[in-house]
């Protein structure tokens, strides 16, 4: 089985996927960890802070937020720019570049779900596989919208929806999840 995450940035998809990797040993993908590399070198950015709170945070020497860079460098350059010198890459070359290292016989869950090709891409190499889309909704207080949401954040199609309310709940709510979708 390959579960999707997908909901607004700082919703809890990394903290459902760890769940999930840590009591129900599914192996946790990230679709952008190659681009996160990129980026890292590229811009002298410290990977803890393309992980954490310091990604939303203002870089100084570039005047943007480590999450914008990843943005541009991802769906920008990644998705449209790179197939015009390098026709032969596709816009599913992020997801490509993890498919090939994922196993079909073991349960998978990828964080970072943004576009339907990626779904698409996924599907067509595993066509055999359950693939369940889960949205992850936000409803913690200390939860603020972010600045600038990805249209692709708000619109994608899902299976199943989990609210994030508190973390206890947000666990019980997982559990059940696995147990009707399995």
């Amino acid at each position: 089985m390959i579960l999707l995450l997908n909901g607004l940035s700082r919703c809890g998809k990394d903290t459902v996927a760890n769940y999930l990797q840590n009591k129900y040993h599914y192996e946790h993908f990230k679709i952008s960890n190659k681009l996160k590399k990129i980026v890292s070198v590229m811009f002298d950015v410290s990977s803890s802070e393309l992980e954490d709170h310091r990604k939303d945070e203002i870089n100084h020497t570039y005047g943007i937020t480590p999450r914008e860079m990843m943005k541009f460098m991802g769906t920008h350059v990644g998705q449209y720019e790179l197939q015009k010198i390098l026709p032969n890459i596709k816009r599913s070359f992020w997801i490509d570049s993890i498919i090939k290292s994922i196993s079909p016989h073991i349960n998978i869950v990828i964080s970072d779900y943004r576009f339907p090709h990626e779904y698409s891409s996924l599907k067509t190499a595993f066509p055999s596989t359950n693939i369940v889309v889960i949205k992850i909704e936000p409803h913690f207080s200390t939860f603020e919208n972010p600045k600038n949401m990805d249209e692709t954040e708000i619109q994608l199609k899902h299976d199943h929806l989990i609210k994030n309310i508190k973390l206890t709940q947000l666990y019980h709510d997982i559990d059940d999840l696995i147990k009707k979708i399995n």
